[in-house]
């Protein structure tokens, strides 16, 4: 079949521009999925790096933390 036809509506019908314009479609609708895809990826790494920031600060300020309030504890009880 040629690139173009001859409609009963005495038209023309471009098979190749048609099959462009659903190969471009495709190519777009694959890429916005990709992206999505993508863009999950990059926020889970980003949760994940501030969880990880999260726990490092927590378990360098515990011991800190546990020792202020032994300290508390102990001048509260002095008198």
């Amino acid at each position: 079949m040629g690139l173009c036809r001859w409609e009963r509506t005495f038209s023309w019908v471009d098979y190749e521009g048609e099959r462009a314009m659903k190969t471009l479609q495709h190519a777009v609708a694959r890429f916005v999925r990709e992206e999505e895809g993508v863009t999950a990826i990059e926020y889970g790494l980003i949760a994940g790096l501030i969880a990880v920031a999260i726990i490092i600060s927590v378990q360098a300020l515990g011991l800190k933390l546990a020792s202020l309030f032994s300290y508390i504890t102990g001048q509260l009880k002095v008198p």
